[in-house]
């Protein structure tokens, strides 16, 4: 378990072991307000990786960048080389599930059937990372299991204890089981649509959310219900890590000035600038121009 001043990264981790679930190697939950380093590394298993919150990207050694969102969560095959993006994982909160599904021991203390188990290595075994947006059922799992990760080392760690978190993680591995299988495509509402334009859009002006509300035609509080639950992100977040991909481009392609790129961008002083870009890129906007 780790955590940092001011409970800015908070990072818990319980292992199959512990729970008498020889199919599930770690599952772990990650949180943090700010930019973290995330190197080049590899599971010998498969990783399933949910973020409940934010937004992140991965690299993978010879294939293509992998953007993942709030709602959304990504398989990475087992020995597939991947780091955060650039080096980086940004600001988000995600649970992390390691599983060995070719174990010979996977039966063991799981409400798995032989039959299930051949599934989920089909489902599983492919080569390539995959992402997919998750259900009601799957958020909710995940809202339980994390709620029993947090506490189960600072509590007795009974039969009973070790069987809910063990069911909780058969139910989830089920259900994205079955939305893997189903390939059931995310559909943004409307509004989320409009409201990513609009932000897009206007990303260089000194925008409001009460503008944006007012241009959606939808109560502050409501806009933020609904962009939250589609994308995982407030608003303002989606439009700061909007800003800040602008500006990763100028600070790669020109000559501009810090200042300049910070004021040309919406940003209201380079402090500030400087501030937001560390958070979401964990460097400075000067390190990063070093660094490409």
């Amino acid at each position: 378990m780790t955590r940092t001043s001011g409970d800015l990264t908070v990072e818990e981790r319980i292992y199959g072991k512990e729970i008498d679930l020889p199919l599930v190697c770690t599952l772990g939950r990650f949180r943090a307000h700010w930019a973290q380093r995330l190197a080049w590394h590899s599971h010998e298993n498969v990783e399933l990786i949910f973020l409940q919150g934010g937004a992140s990207s991965y690299d993978f050694s010879g294939l293509p960048q992998v953007d993942l969102a709030g709602g959304q969560f990504l398989l990475v095959p087992a020995k597939t080389l991947h780091r955060g993006g650039q080096d980086i994982r940004m600001p988000s909160e995600l649970c992390g599930i390691v599983l060995e599904p070719f174990s010979p021991k996977v039966l063991s203390g799981s409400v798995f059937t032989s039959q299930d188990i051949a599934t989920m290595r089909r489902t599983f075994g492919g080569e390539r990372p995959r992402v997919e947006t998750m259900n009601g059922a799957l958020r909710a799992l995940l809202k339980a299991l994390v709620t029993e990760l947090q506490t189960f080392k600072s509590e007795t760690q009974d039969g009973v204890k070790k069987a809910r978190v063990r069911s909780l993680i058969c139910l989830t591995l089920i259900e994205a089981t079955s939305i893997l299988d189903t390939s059931r495509p995310r559909a943004a509402t409307g509004m989320v649509v409009a409201a990513e334009k609009f932000l897009r859009k206007h990303h260089i002006d000194k925008l409001t959310m009460d503008d944006l509300a007012a241009h959606l035609g939808f109560s502050r509080a409501r806009m933020f219900e609904v962009f939250k639950k589609e994308t995982g992100m407030s608003p303002n977040d989606y439009l700061q890590r909007h800003r800040i991909e602008c500006c990763k481009g100028l600070l790669s392609g020109t000559d501009r000035s810090v200042t300049d790129i910070a004021l040309g961008t919406g940003f209201g002083s380079s402090q500030y600038f400087s501030r937001v870009f560390r958070k979401y890129c964990g460097m400075t906007p000067m390190e990063f121009r070093t660094r490409v």
